[in-house]
């Protein structure tokens, strides 16, 4: 019974869309947006639960023929009615281009917000095609890019894309790209060798092209402050972070304070470094009244601590 009046109701919907003496006539071609094509996808008001087929990729088509829907049909109204129409039904799938201008300016914006506190005027960057001849499923389009782990953003590099449409991956590609970078740099005016110590006056700036220079820049004169040469420095040569070495805050054999805290009580005698002193590292400290030498925390010039 429950059945009957299913099949009733289809006909009526039928009957109500123009459809009369039991017969269905199905169009030439249908666009929809989705991987599977449904009955209802072919003819209005039937299931949307009876499936057709899969679809073709977003932007092609495939053909259907009216033999294999009209059995479907019929074996859903459970009555026989009389298909017409098109031999071969085409089954568009609907679909959208990629944008690779966004792609671009989403990878561009990336590499700046990783190239810190370089301006954009400071920086070309040269994309190659992007290789992708696909059409997208309609649908909201975002993306999420990703670089290599070591990337330093200089030189040549790929960018890595994962396609979302409305929120939900899709598909993947690869951009590659060449960045040019300028920025500002430090040489020295002279020769200077260790343990010398470096002030503006000793130094000049100059803009140059980046790209190339894998070594850690000094980026600020502040940062020359408490360091010393570590290596032969040449007239005109770029300064870099691994030409230099911090000073140390206490020098071998100079006197210090050698606190040491027992329980909840501190003493503290005088001592003889043994060794240069860094700020929260640990150094050789001679005891002048025991000649016994221990091991101490350097805590600021003048000052270390037994622990």
């Amino acid at each position: 019974m429950k059945k009957y009046f299913i099949a009733l109701l289809y006909l009526i919907i039928l009957t109500a869309q123009g459809v009369a003496n039991n017969i269905i006539e199905l169009p030439a071609e249908v666009i929809i947006n989705s991987d599977k094509v449904y009955l209802n996808d072919i003819v209005s008001g039937l299931s949307d639960k009876v499936y057709v087929a899969t679809a073709a990729l977003p932007g092609f088509s495939k053909s259907i023929t009216r033999d294999y829907v009209a059995r479907l049909i019929k074996s859903t109204l459970k009555s026989e009615v009389e298909v017409q129409g098109a031999e071969n039904i085409v089954i568009k799938r609907a679909g959208q281009p990629l944008d690779e201008s966004s792609i671009k300016s989403k990878i561009y914006e990336a590499i700046i917000s990783n190239l810190n506190n370089i301006d954009k005027s400071d920086l070309a960057i040269e994309f190659q095609d992007i290789k992708y001849n696909k059409m997208l499923p309609l649908g909201e389009v975002s993306y999420e890019i990703k670089f290599n782990k070591n990337e330093n953003f200089r030189g040549n590099i790929i960018a890595y894309i994962t396609i979302l449409i409305d929120n939900k991956k899709y598909d993947n590609l690869y951009v590659r790209a060449s960045v040019r970078v300028w920025d500002t740099v430090y040489r020295a005016k002279q020769s200077f060798r260790w343990p010398a110590k470096l002030t503006e006056n000793d130094v000049y700036s100059e803009k140059i092209e980046i790209t190339n220079i894998n070594a850690e820049l000094i980026k600020d004169i502040n940062d020359l402050q408490n360091k010393i040469v570590k290596k032969h420095i040449l007239p005109n040569e770029i300064l870099t972070v691994e030409s230099f070495s911090q000073e140390p805050i206490i020098k071998r054999g100079a006197q210090v304070k050698l606190m040491s805290k027992i329980g909840t009580v501190i003493v503290s005698t005088i001592g003889i470094a043994k060794d240069n002193g860094y700020k929260n590292q640990y150094v050789r400290v001679e005891n002048i009244n025991s000649n016994k030498t221990v091991r101490a925390k350097v805590i600021d010039s003048q000052t270390v601590i037994v622990e």
